[in-house]
């Protein structure tokens, strides 16, 4: 008998509707009697109105329906699960089930079928979203050499981007950007675009990933032969110091000699832009500290 309306007591007991009213009252002649003095006589009358059940008060204490009063003589529309409260210690939960006809039956069918086209056009609209996203990201994450997604990504000052490996050999021949022939002054590791590719293949098919997976393990041998030899990496830092001294020790040709001295023990160092000489004696020292001492006070006279 669930399918009736029907009321749920303080005490879980169920009070069917078997008929369109239903009254609670102290009266004998109530369908539900409460022999409790604060309970009037007729306190309640349920009753189906335009095939919706109404509660409406009859008491002199007062109904109340979600702890709000109602009007006395005011039928009240029942909502499914609304409590009724009388004389404060009792409680009616209304209950009303869902009738199942055809007619309720075929508005449900064809809101589930409602529901399904959307969810699939829902789901295609996303499908086509993550295939354009996959498309964008290959293309601007793709070598313009090798046309792979970037492997060991090298950003170059013109702001192009290349596989290590394809921009080593590049420059075997040429110097310039292959894409933009700005001419390769700055070579820089993206790591950020690194990590970035490294995370849109951890969420790729297997198959993709093994692919990938292959490419990145024949890149790492290219590289390797690609390595400059350590005979031609000593000759080439050797060359760079020799440069490097010729520069320091040419420098101050022609400019004007800035001078300063350095103690080391009794000695004093004096090392000027064109040239370097030491003096050991004390006697030079203290001649050359007074000759320092003497234009000081030129320049910079003190007041005393």
């Amino acid at each position: 008998m669930d399918d009736v309306p029907h009321l749920i007591s303080n005490n879980d007991d169920k009070l069917l509707f078997k008929g369109t009213k239903y009254t609670i009252g102290r009266d004998l002649s109530n369908d539900h009697i409460i022999a409790d003095i604060a309970i009037s006589r007729f306190h309640l009358k349920f009753a189906i109105e335009n095939d919706e059940w109404t509660v409406t008060d009859k008491s002199t204490g007062g109904t109340l329906v979600n702890n709000e009063k109602l009007a006395k003589n005011v039928p009240y529309v029942l909502q499914n699960n609304d409590v009724v409260t009388i004389a404060c210690d009792y409680n009616f939960k209304f209950v009303k089930p869902q009738i199942v006809t055809p007619k309720v039956v075929n508005k449900r069918k064809r809101k589930a079928e409602e529901s399904i086209d959307i969810d699939n056009k829902e789901n295609m609209e996303f499908i086509e979203s993550c295939k354009k996203f996959r498309e964008e990201f290959e293309a601007e994450h793709t070598c313009a050499v090798c046309s792979e997604m970037f492997i060991n990504a090298i950003i170059l000052k013109c702001g192009h981007r290349f596989c290590k490996s394809c921009i080593t050999r590049w420059k075997q021949t040429k110097k310039t950007c292959p894409v933009c022939r700005a001419g390769i002054t700055i070579e820089v590791v993206d790591v950020h675009v690194d990590n970035t590719i490294s995370s849109f293949f951890r969420h790729a098919s297997n198959d993709v990933k093994a692919n990938r997976d292959k490419i990145v393990s024949e890149r790492i041998e290219i590289e390797k032969t690609l390595r400059p030899k350590k005979s031609d990496a000593s000759t080439n830092t050797r060359r760079r110091r020799t440069r490097t001294t010729t520069r320091s020790t040419t420098r101050g040709n022609g400019r004007r000699t800035n001078r300063s001295s350095i103690l080391s023990g009794n000695s004093v160092i004096i090392i000027d832009d064109s040239d370097t000489s030491v003096i050991s004696s004390d006697d030079e020292f203290s001649a050359e500290l007074d000759a320092i001492y003497a234009a000081l006070s030129i320049r910079f006279p003190f007041h005393h």
